[in-house]
Order: structure tokens, then C-alpha cells, then sequence
């Protein structure tokens, strides 16, 4: 699952669409906010979205995950 940080005034939804596309390549067009998770010391945002039925493989550390 992409992830990283927000960046300053930026919304949940808005970091979700830009890690998700610095990370895989694919751009969505449906995305859901999803719920708010605490972990140890930080808050993670979870966002649902729908991959186009183009989607690629993905890019940087996620395909070596």
C-alpha cells in the first residue's frame, strides 16, 4: 500500500492521489476516504481508491516490495 507524508495545508485525499502516483504511476479518478488509523506515533489517513483497468506495474519501492 503507497504511503508517505503530507505536505503542509494538504488534504488527506489530495496525499493519497500524489503517493499513489509518485509510487505506482497510476492516476485514479475515484478516491474514498476511508477512516483515520493511530498508530504508535503517528496518524495514518487510509483512502480507498479504484485502479483504472489500465493500471501498470508499479514504480519505485513498491515493486520491490
Amino acid at each position: 500500500m503507497p504511503g508517505g507524508w503530507m505536505k503542509r495545508a494538504e488534504l488527506p485525499e489530495a496525499a493519497a492521489r500524489r503517493e499513489l502516483e509518485e509510487e505506482t504511476g497510476s492516476v485514479v479518478t475515484r478516491m474514498s476516504y476511508y477512516f483515520l488509523f493511530r498508530g504508535f506515533s503517528t496518524l495514518h489517513h487510509v483512502c480507498v481508491a479504484k485502479l483504472p483497468a489500465d493500471a501498470a506495474e508499479p514504480l519505485n519501492e513498491i515493486s520491490r516490495c
